[in-house]
């Protein structure tokens, strides 16, 4: 049987009609990740004895390696606009400046040379009751334009973040605003040894 074809005309506007409304859903529910993240888990998260906060607009999920963190803005994943992300892992022994920061900058600045990057500039930051050591690089073209890597002494956690110069503060905030976990910190959204 036959459809007429005002009745195939039809469907398929409808089709296109349901397509473009599920592409707008896409784009105006991806920016609201953040804030329903921290209305669901709070603002902090608990990874390697640091209770470490989750940037405004940022939500957090876990990937191989450790935790990560996301700000998508209007428009990701479709169109290139501006994002952050900030991801944790864990070293295999704790960082000394004296013994491992030379081997640190080396390696980091290495890696980041050879996609492109610069060293823009180096930071000692204020971590709780230590010091973290980062550095900042940028490129003028290419996504992501500015990369951080920042190690804290006394400490196995390394945090990187990629993204946009504009969310730079962000990263740097959460660093600043870590601290060691009490062992009441049970409440906070875990990543190391579950929930």
């Amino acid at each position: 049987m036959l459809v007429p074809k005002h009745k195939q005309t039809k469907r398929i506007f409808q089709c296109v009609g349901v397509g473009v409304g599920a592409y707008l859903i896409v784009l105006l529910v991806i920016p609201l990740l953040g804030p329903g993240w921290h209305l669901l888990h709070g603002d902090f998260i608990s990874y390697g004895g640091w209770r470490i906060p989750v940037p405004k607009g940022f939500y957090a999920g876990k990937s191989e390696m450790g935790p990560t963190m996301w700000k998508h803005t209007l428009g990701t994943p479709l169109f290139n606009v501006p994002y952050g992300h900030i991801s944790l892992f864990s070293r295999p022994h704790p960082f000394a400046c004296d013994r491992d920061y030379s081997r640190f900058e080396k390696g980091v600045t290495q890696s980041a040379g050879q996609s492109g990057y610069q060293l823009e500039s180096k930071r000692t930051i204020s971590v709780g009751k230590n010091s973290g050591y980062c550095l900042e690089f940028t490129r003028l073209s290419g996504e992501p334009r500015s990369l951080v890597r920042c190690v804290v002494e006394n400490s196995v956690v390394v945090l990187f973040y990629e993204g946009d110069p504009r969310y730079i503060s962000d990263f740097f905030a959460a660093l600043q605003g870590m601290s060691l976990e009490s062992t009441k910190s049970g409440s906070l959204y875990q990543y190391d040894g579950g929930r």
